[in-house]
């Protein structure tokens, strides 16, 4: 897994690839598209915790081939019930 990732500048979530052509990334907790200069990327520390969806084995990846990751529980189920994903499709595991 990767040791960087990438936050909106505002609030510092996490962000994960818009699917709204004319922007590079969404954030979650403030409903808005980004530029990829309304983001940054940070180095993820031993202390952090993230989430991931796991299904047979295997991650969730983006577009670009990464992990998505979420910084909470409660993140991945939003992400699973936007996406009408079944809850049962995937698995919400705790990476660090």
């Amino acid at each position: 897994m990767e040791s960087v990732v990438r936050v909106h500048n505002r609030c510092g979530s996490l962000v994960q690839r818009s699917d709204n052509k004319e922007y590079e990334y969404q954030c979650c907790d403030c409903d808005e598209d980004l530029f990829r200069f309304e983001t940054h990327q940070i180095e993820i520390t031993d202390k952090m915790e993230f989430y991931a969806l796991e299904k047979d084995n295997k991650y969730l990846y983006d577009r670009d081939g990464d992990v998505m990751l979420f910084e909470s529980e409660e993140q991945a189920k939003i992400y699973i019930h936007e996406y009408e994903i079944e809850d049962d499709e995937y698995e919400i595991k705790k990476v660090r």
